[in-house]
């Protein structure tokens, strides 16, 4: 290839490609012009076109995916948002505004989502646009970028051809950025303006739905007021039927109570007057019993005193007899007091009945008796007792 100057070697120029088919209808590989469908130069075109097309389709149909799944995904929440509408009339009021809120959430996130879309979209469609434009600027290019054109007579023709071509393409592709840039304010206006009106449209649907929710709210404070009224109303009548009953069960209790009392005090006194009657009954018995007692002790008394009077003559006629007896030992025979006391002494130690009053000077109680004291065992029938007594000799 003379003539090259560094041109892309895999694209042939047209008097190549020209040369080459004739060459192939020589050969036979091609029947005429006419029919050069699988020629070897239109064969790279072919396939750049198809894969082009192929490309473009495959864009389009993941485009149109998108618009489907966010289409599906913006149904799916207005049903939610119609599901939670249809339930905020079974709900009370905290409910009420945490459903409104989701409701707004579900409502920002699908705009959110919308206008996500919709910049996806237009970056998508912007760089399909730079690439369209990329091809067509190559193909163009191509076209005009022949073998030919690099000899030195038509240098200043091609350079002018290409400043031209250079120029037209700036002109369309600022014109174009002039559209898009025009179409852009155009539809980023009618989205503010969409979003104005959703605005408003949503302050109004707010507004309603706080004045329903007021409305809502007094109905329920005054349906609260009346319950509780019917109710105090109710608790009042119960009170006063419970206070009724309760004075009825009083009054038939204290009744009941009097009766009782009654009925005891009446068994009380009976009781005392059966006990007063046992009480003179067995007094009259203790009455007669110390009567019968007092005669008998009485008599037992008259008797005793007549057995002592009867003792005592018969030991006042002992004594007498025995002072003759002693009278006339006396005048037989001197006595001393020795013998009277030893005579005295010795009744006393045998028979225990001497009359030793002449020679008891005191009693003593005392733990130690003096010398002077000697101990003198009396006996008396079932009595044993021990005395001091002082012994002195009569003079």
């Amino acid at each position: 290839m003379s003539g090259s100057t560094g041109v892309w070697p895999r694209f042939t120029s047209a008097w190549q490609r020209r040369r080459k088919e004739s060459e192939g209808r020589r050969n036979g590989t091609m029947a005429n012009k006419k029919t050069r469908v699988g020629s070897v130069t239109e064969e790279p075109e072919r396939q750049r076109r198809e894969k082009a097309e192929e490309e473009r389709r495959r864009r389009n149909k993941e485009a149109k995916v998108d618009y489907a799944s966010a289409y599906v995904q913006e149904w799916r929440n207005k049903l939610i948002r119609k599901r939670v509408e249809c339930n905020l009339k079974e709900m009370d009021r905290d409910q009420r505004m945490a459903a409104l809120k989701e409701q707004d959430e579900i409502e920002c996130r699908i705009q959110m989502q919308a206008v996500s879309h919709q910049i996806a979209m237009e970056q998508e469609s912007k760089r399909r646009r730079e690439e369209a434009r990329k091809e067509e600027m190559k193909k163009t290019v191509l076209e005009n970028f022949n073998v030919t054109e690099y000899l030195p007579e038509l240098e200043e023709i091609r350079l002018k051809k290409l400043e031209k071509k250079e120029k037209e393409i700036l002109t369309k592709q600022e014109e174009a950025r002039q559209q898009r840039w025009q179409k852009e304010k155009e539809q980023r206006d009618k989205y503010e303006k969409k979003e104005k009106k959703d605005e408003r449209k949503e302050d109004k649907r707010k507004d309603k739905w706080q004045k329903k929710e007021e409305e809502i709210r007094k109905k329920e404070e005054k349906e609260r007021q009346q319950r509780i009224k019917r109710r105090t109303e109710r608790q009042q009548k119960k009170d006063e039927k419970r206070e009724k009953a309760v004075s009825k069960m009083v009054t038939k209790e204290l009744k009941k109570e009097d009766e009782r009392l009654k009925e005891e005090e009446e068994r009380r006194r009976k009781q005392e007057r059966e006990e007063q009657k046992r009480e003179k009954k067995k007094k009259q018995q203790e009455l007669k019993t110390f009567e019968r007692e007092k005669k008998k002790w009485m008599e037992q008394c008259e008797k005793d005193q007549k057995e002592k009077k009867k003792q005592r003559k018969k030991e006042e006629k002992e004594r007498r007899l025995n002072n003759r007896k002693a009278e006339k030992k006396r005048e037989k025979y001197e006595v001393t007091a020795q013998d009277v006391w030893a005579e005295r002494r010795l009744k006393t130690v045998e028979t225990g009945a001497a009359d030793l009053s002449p020679f008891i000077c005191e009693f003593s109680a005392d733990a130690n008796p003096s010398p002077a004291e000697e101990t003198v065992t009396w006996w008396k029938p079932k009595l044993w007792f021990r005395t001091n007594v002082v012994r002195i000799h009569p003079v």
